[in-house]
């Protein structure tokens, strides 16, 4: 099982707008609600790739029954910790023509120490039985900082290994708890190396803490790049009409936990990620699910077909031994 962490859970709302343009008034061709927050994008490509994942968070008021509703509509399991504030919306204006997606999030919540020990409650009881957690987005008003730090050292305390994809402190403290894996796109890896960085340098794998494993750098429509004790890769994906880009780096962790599980097998992960060819494999098959992603309306959804179609196309090529 893979548990996913959500902290700063939303309700999502898509609208799909031929044309969008600012300052006018106009109808929308297509609207879409779905659970969201990056953590539950993550759960729900998992779930689409048919694998078993659960969805741990926080949510609250008449916003967060409405999220519960719309995951119970998609089948996707979940177990959300309640607050006593009022989960945000966050809304995407999506321009099919264009392949522009405008998107409007609201900041979240207050959170308040009671509910985050319920919340620790939870995950202590859930994550002895998961492969991997992905720990996921932003930390809402009244987390602490080094919270994923401490999400990551009771599941180290679990044998399990933690994935992380966040920003700012938030990701900064995370990283020094040394997850299996870090995922920050190309202006989050800047914030941590400076920005005149060389993100196909190995060497920014051994600039970080001890015990990450691999660290993985999303670069928008140039690509990903995957760095591991055997090497680094990168990833281009075929050139394609975007429809919604909403969703493509949370498509990306899922796909690379699900290959990174599949590769493992019965051994551990920090194992198997030091297979000469398994880092490539499963740097082509996340970026192949985070351009299908593109290629739907809605956050985590991707077609087979498309997925299909498109990961034959993937180059990747090995940038350093």
């Amino acid at each position: 099982m893979i548990i996913t962490v959500t902290l700063n859970a939303a309700l999502d709302r898509t609208l799909v707008a031929p044309g969008f343009a600012l300052g006018q008034s106009r109808t929308v061709d297509h609207a879409l609600t779905l659970g969201g927050g990056k953590g539950l994008n993550v759960a729900r490509a998992l779930h689409g790739l048919g694998r078993d994942v659960l969805a741990l968070g926080l949510v609250g008021g008449p916003t967060g029954e409405t999220i519960r509703i719309a995951l119970d509509g998609e089948g996707l399991p979940y177990q959300l910790t309640e607050i006593s504030g009022e989960s945000r919306t966050c809304t995407a204006i999506v321009d099919p023509e264009t392949g522009i997606a405008t998107e409007i999030n609201e900041p979240g919540p207050s959170i308040h120490e009671r509910e985050l020990d319920r919340f620790l409650d939870l995950f202590r009881e859930k994550v002895p039985e998961a492969r991997l957690v992905a720990l996921s987005g932003s930390l809402p008003d009244g987390v602490p900082t080094d919270f994923y730090a401490r999400l990551i050292e009771i599941a180290r305390g679990s044998g399990v290994p933690c994935v992380l994809d966040s920003r700012g402190s938030a990701l900064r403290e995370g990283l020094a708890a040394g997850p299996f894996l870090a995922k920050p796109n190309q202006h989050e890896a800047a914030e941590l190396f400076g920005a005149v960085f060389d993100p196909e340098d190995s060497g920014v794998l051994a600039a970080l803490p001890a015990g990450l494993t691999l660290l993985a750098i999303t670069l928008g429509a140039a690509g990903a790049l995957l760095h591991g004790p055997t090497g680094s890769w990168r990833a281009l994906a075929p050139a394609v009409r975007p429809i919604d880009t909403v969703g493509a780096g949370d498509s990306f962790v899922a796909g690379l936990c699900a290959a990174l599980l599949d590769a493992a097998g019965a051994q551990p992960l920090e194992e198997a990620a030091r297979g000469s060819d398994v880092l490539g494999r499963a740097l082509r098959f996340a970026t192949a699910l985070a351009t299908a992603n593109t290629l739907s309306v809605g956050a985590g959804i991707c077609n087979a077909d498309d997925l299909a179609r498109v990961e034959p196309a993937v180059r990747v090529t090995r940038v350093t031994e």
